[in-house]
């Protein structure tokens, strides 16, 4: 069979990302060094630190100067400039700002600076340079390192004086960014009112103080006072309190001190911030369409709160979607490397791929060339599943008269039922034990009547499944059972209870196909099924590799399913099989 070669542009989405409704289905860089120039860049070059410290009040002391700024991956944008410098700071306006005068622009980043200088704690190092370009192209430009960008419309954002901070002193951290600005440019921490909020609120996590936290298009202004209100609060304390360095807060910040400090103010509750030292090596910047990029050594995230979607319309929707794609990913690729070492050279991408969730009028999420999009349908929750669809090894599976059920049977068994990350298959199996249902009588997710459900129910608890509470139940051995339950008689439809022929009927020739009346979850238990019997590297070899000298040569797909289902009764013995007469 003949490849696909637009096999990852354009998928019909299965388990990974369901759809939330009956017919649900399923950006600053690594590097610090600028990428693609344009034009050459002509460096400013800012004055040596003087023994005493200058007056940024007195322009008439800065140094005049001009050049040009090419675009790069830190600003897309070309501009010529005039500048002035003096001390440590640099200050550069686009020629082409016409929202105000060129020496009003000086006069405010100049006294901002000396305002911040003076307030901080922690003392002023670096020499700076501050861009200020036009309104219009400020959106994809990110501070970085000792460079600063804004404009005229943000001259007296807060976040230029986080940023002067972060470029003067090296601190990358964010909230600790935000907690120094906040005493630096005279603000009062409001005791009283943290005290309130953190007696109240439902959404401890909060003192994580995700970048999100501080960002209006993400939280209300309230929410954004009491980040930058606890960002200030949390330093002071830990300054005074635990002696920790103002540079060292990033990384030695923890749930401890966190709830010694909630005591300190007379709040007697508990936080357990998950993320500490996770986005430690991650870059955060944004863009005109992502409001927040998170670049990591193997993925990129572009996120937007998306209101309609109930999966991502809070900041913890996007810090569980971050951490369940990336942890989720290297276990994922870690399972592979130590168990199909066949595929090595397949497992781990040479460029890094992007997964962005944004609101599209596309129907479902959808992959794009070296995209995964995700939009106000989507469940971020099952990211996992088509993620495993980017491995270079995932095409070479379809090759196969089968590999349309390898391809679903494998995104379903690597993505979501492995007991090496966590499972949202957990809630869809509670929500169908429920009695959630799409139509009277037939559960929502695995589209089973009564009789089929009941059946996979006794055959799971046969094999010494627990359905105590969500938590403690096993995804793979239901998925097992769901199959067993749907041997003679098919499910009614669900999200996982869809043969995949009629998934996939617009897109390919199903007729040419073998297997395709399965289902996802049959799909998924089938390839698991292979891989316990054969070995995962066994059928890696054969169906991508192309071995012919393994366990699995000269067996039809017609054999190894038979196999398959005989072992499922073999299991589930004394248990009678929902008839397809019935």
């Amino acid at each position: 069979m003949e490849k696909r070669p637009h096999l990852k542009t354009c998928i019909v989405l299965t388990l990974g990302l369901l759809l939330m409704g009956m017919i649900i289905s399923s950006c600053s860089p690594t590097n610090t060094t600028p990428g693609t120039i344009d034009q050459p860049t002509q460096a400013l070059e800012p004055t040596a630190t003087p023994a005493e410290l200058p007056d940024y009040g007195d322009l008439d002391e800065t140094v005049l100067g001009e050049g040009n700024y090419g675009r790069n991956d830190f600003c897309p944008v070309s501009f010529s400039y005039q500048s002035r410098s003096l001390g440590s700071l640099t200050v550069a306006a686009a020629n082409n700002i016409s929202e105000i005068s060129v020496d009003e622009i000086y006069d405010q980043v100049f006294t901002q600076y000396d305002q911040l200088r003076q307030n901080s704690p922690i003392d002023f190092q670096n020499q700076i340079t501050v861009y200020v370009i036009p309104d219009s192209g400020i959106e994809n430009c990110m501070s970085h390192d000792a460079v600063v960008f804004t404009s005229p419309g943000n001259l007296d954002n807060f976040a230029l004086s986080e940023d002067i901070i972060g470029a003067s002193t090296g601190i990358s951290e964010h909230w600790v960014k935000a907690g120094l600005a906040y005493f630096a440019l005279g603000e009062e921490v409001e005791i009283q009112k943290l005290q309130n909020w953190y007696q109240e609120t439902e959404d401890l996590d909060i003192l994580g103080l995700f970048k999100a936290r501080f960002m209006t298009d993400w939280v209300s202004q309230e929410e954004v006072d009491i980040a930058q209100m606890t960002a200030a609060a949390l330093v002071e304390y830990c300054l005074e309190k635990e002696n920790i360095p103002v540079e060292s807060l990033g990384v030695e910040i923890n749930n401890d001190i966190r709830n010694d400090w909630l005591s300190s103010i007379s709040v007697e509750r508990r936080v357990d911030y998950p993320y500490d030292d996770f986005y430690e090596p991650f870059i955060f910047s944004k863009s005109e369409d992502c409001s927040i990029i998170v670049k990591t050594d193997v993925m990129d995230f572009c996120l937007n709160k998306i209101e309609e979607n109930p999966y991502f319309d809070e900041v913890r929707d996007a810090e569980d979607f971050i951490h369940r794609a990336y942890t989720g990913y290297q276990a994922i690729s870690d399972y592979l490397v130590t168990n199909a070492p066949s595929i090595n050279p397949l497992i781990r991408p040479e460029e890094v791929f992007t997964i962005k969730v944004k609101s599209t009028e596309q129907p479902v999420g959808y992959l794009r060339g070296n995209t995964i999009i995700l939009q106000q349908n989507s469940r971020p929750d099952f990211i996992l599943g088509e993620i495993v669809r980017r491995y270079d090894w995932y095409d070479d599976l379809f090759l196969n008269k089968e590999g349309l059920i390898l391809q679903q049977g494998f995104a379903e068994y690597l993505g979501f039922l492995l007991p090496i990350y966590e499972s949202p298959v957990k809630k869809i199996i509670w929500d169908d034990l429920n009695e959630l249902e799409g139509v009277p009588g037939i559960s929502y997710w695995y589209g089973l009547d009564e009789e089929q459900l009941e059946a996979a129910k006794e055959w799971y608890l046969q094999q010494g499944g627990s359905l105590d509470s969500q938590e403690v139940i096993d995804p793979l051995l239901f998925t097992d059972a769901v199959a067993f339950a749907t041997m003679d008689r098919g499910a009614y439809g669900g999200v996982l209870g869809i043969p995949i022929e009629l998934k996939f009927q617009r897109y390919y020739d199903v007729m040419e196909m073998t297997g395709v009346d399965l289902t996802d979850a049959q799909a998924a238990s089938y390839v698991a099924w292979l891989c316990d019997t054969y070995a995962i590297d066994t059928v890696m070899a054969k169906y991508v590799n192309n071995v012919e000298d393994t366990a699995l040569e000269e067996k039809e797909f017609t054999t190894l399913k038979q196999e398959w289902q005989d072992y499922l009764r073999e299991k589930g013995e004394g248990i009678p099989i929902p008839d397809a007469g019935d």
